[in-house]
């Protein structure tokens, strides 16, 4: 699997994009979720996988 990486702001212009333009949740992006999303992303990615079980 090839893994695309994309700066923080890239992500933000798709988002952005995303919301205006498809149906569902409007307004602006919420940056501190977004930035939580991409941070859970990247740890799975160094760690091997997401394990939520407790």
């Amino acid at each position: 699997m090839d893994i695309i990486c994309f700066p923080f702001e890239r992500v933000i212009e798709i988002n952005t994009l995303i919301l205006k333009t498809e149906k569902g949740m409007k307004g602006p992006a919420d940056l501190a979720k977004l930035q939580g999303a991409l941070g859970r992303i990247d740890n799975a990615i160094l760690y091997s996988g997401l394990d939520d079980v407790i």
